[in-house]
């Protein structure tokens, strides 16, 4: 049996046939041809393993090691990505943080205003006697502007997110007030159901979303 070629004596040819059948045994005689098939058999077996066996190994050794060769290229470029990833999730954390730290800046200058003019309002009553008006006066819902945060997910991608800003107080429905300021839950949620609200101006904008 060649390297490259499979030799198959005649006589074992049968046991590569399609339509192979054994008849029952009922003599002695019979029952040695089969043992003597059964050795045919098993060393053909053998024989056919080995042969194909061998052609394959070499095949598989080369696609092991161009399946290494991927393992490493893949490695190398998602291990670039996560750099990426990193440097682009800190950059929009850092900024998000200024933002937020400015909106709370303001939005503390906003509340402290509206603290004095309440304050005002409370001693301008009383100075003219209203002491029943200035126990009823309540402090001025402060106008704040809210964004709702883009959700993050795998990659990078730019999603449209629902806005608000205030354009008139005074033509807010009291419904959409908390007892000091706005409901932004209740005003967000209004607009997502794309009700329309005195007073407020709903519209979508484009932001960065980071996917871990």
């Amino acid at each position: 049996m060649g390297t490259n070629q499979l030799i198959v004596k005649k006589p074992d040819t049968v046991f590569l046939a399609e339509n192979f059948t054994f008849p029952e045994i009922t003599t002695p005689e019979e029952q040695q041809m089969a043992e003597d098939m059964l050795v045919r058999g098993k060393r053909l077996y053998k024989e056919i393993k080995t042969h194909y066996d061998g052609l394959i190994r070499p095949i598989q050794t080369a696609l092991d090691v161009k399946k290494c060769e991927r393992d490493e290229h893949l490695e190398a470029i998602e291990a670039k990505l996560n750099i990426i990833k990193t440097r682009v999730t800190t950059y929009l954390t850092i900024v998000e943080a200024k933002r937020q730290e400015e909106v709370n800046k303001q939005n503390a200058k906003l509340l402290e205003k509206a603290k004095q003019e309440t304050k005002q309002e409370v001693k301008a009553l009383i100075k003219a006697g209203k002491v029943d008006e200035a126990l009823a006066v309540k402090p001025a819902p402060v106008e704040f502007r809210y964004a709702e945060a883009a959700a993050t997910g795998d990659g990078v991608e730019r999603r449209e997110v629902l806005d608000f800003e205030i354009i008139n107080l005074k033509l807010v429905p009291e419904t959409y007030f908390k007892p000091r300021e706005l409901d932004r839950a209740k005003i967000k949620n209004a607009g997502r159901e794309g009700k329309e609200i005195p007073g407020v101006k709903f519209f979508k904008k484009t932001t960065l979303a980071i996917r871990a």
